[in-house]
C-alpha cells in the first residue's frame, strides 16, 4: 500500500528519484511556487506520504489564479534526506533543482517568477535550493545546524548516522560561500525567539550578501521550533504572494 499513490497516478517521478505533484488551474502559469514539505508528524507511518506531509496544504487558493503549485516529496534517510545529498542518492539536490527548472522552462517563467517555501525542514530545503539556484523564496525556521537535535535530542532526525554526504552546517557555509551577491533574487527567512533553531538563523542570514529579510515574531506563544510555522503563516503567504507578484519588500531584520 505504500506506493499505492504512485501507481494511482496522484503523485509523478522526475528522473526517478524525486517525487512531486504539480497542481495548475490555469492554462497558462505565470508564476510558480514551490513547496517543500516538513517532517511528517506521523513520520513511522508505512505510507508514501511520510515523505511528503502535505505542508501549505490551501497555497493554491491563497495565491494568484495563475500560480501553479508544486510540492516535491523528500526521500531518503529515516525522516527524509532534508532534500540534501545521501550516500544513497548524492546528486539528490541537483535533482530536486533540475526538476524545479524543468517546470519552469515548460512554462517559459523567468526566475523572478518563481518561489521556493517550506516550514523547519522544508524550510532548510527552501534556503538551501533558494540560495543554489539564485531564485526568490520564503523559509521559516530553517534547521542549519543539527547539534541540536543530535546532542539534545538523542539525534532525533537521525543525522548522526553515516546517511548524509556533509552537515548542513558545512552545506550552509559552502552555500553562502558560493552566493557571491551575483543575485538580486530577494529571500524571506522568519524565526522567533522562542525556537532553539533562532540562535544558528540570524547571524547565517545576516552573513549572506544577497537581499534579505530577517522576520523575527515577536508572539510570545511561540515557546519551540515546532510553534514558528502556525503563529506566522499569514505573514509567509503575503512574503510568497509579494516575491510572485513583484511587490517590494525590505531587507534587513523586522519584527513582526
Amino acid at each position: 500500500s505504500h506506493w499505492d499513490a504512485s501507481l494511482r497516478g496522484e503523485v509523478e517521478w522526475h528522473e526517478g528519484t524525486i517525487c512531486y505533484k504539480l497542481t495548475i488551474t490555469s492554462e497558462v502559469p505565470t508564476k510558480l511556487a514551490v513547496v517543500f514539505s516538513s517532517i511528517h508528524p506521523e513520520y513511522n507511518s508505512p505510507s508514501l506520504w511520510r515523505y511528503f506531509a502535505p505542508s501549505y496544504r490551501h497555497l493554491n487558493g491563497l495565491t494568484a489564479g495563475t500560480t501553479a503549485v508544486l510540492r516535491i516529496g523528500d526521500f531518503g534517510g529515516v525522516v527524509g534526506s532534508f532534500y540534501m545529498n545521501t550516500n544513497d542518492e548524492p546528486d539528490n539536490m541537483n535533482a530536486v533543482s533540475r526538476l524545479v527548472e524543468a517546470v519552469r522552462l515548460r512554462y517559459g517563467l523567468g526566475r523572478g517568477d518563481v518561489c521556493l517555501v517550506g516550514s523547519s525542514k522544508g524550510g532548510t530545503a527552501a534556503l538551501a535550493h533558494g540560495l543554489a539556484m539564485a531564485v526568490p523564496f520564503v523559509s521559516v525556521d530553517p534547521i542549519l545546524d543539527d547539534s541540536y537535535y543530535e546532542i539534545d535530542r538523542s539525534d532525533a532526525h537521525f543525522t548522526g548516522s553515516p546517511v548524509f554526504v556533509e552537515s548542513k552546517a558545512d552545506m550552509f557555509a559552502r552555500l553562502r560561500n558560493g552566493c557571491g551577491g551575483t543575485s538580486g533574487m530577494h529571500g524571506v527567512v522568519f524565526t522567533a525567539p522562542g525556537s532553539r533553531q533562532s540562535e544558528f538563523i540570524q547571524p547565517y542570514v545576516e552573513s549572506i550578501d544577497r537581499p534579505l529579510l530577517l522576520a523575527i515574531s515577536a508572539d510570545p506563544a511561540i515557546a519551540r521550533h515546532e510553534g514558528v510555522a502556525a503563529a506566522v503563516l499569514g505573514p509567509t503567504v503575503a512574503a510568497v504572494n509579494s516575491l510572485l507578484l513583484g511587490w517590494e519588500l525590505p531587507t534587513g531584520v523586522c519584527v513582526v
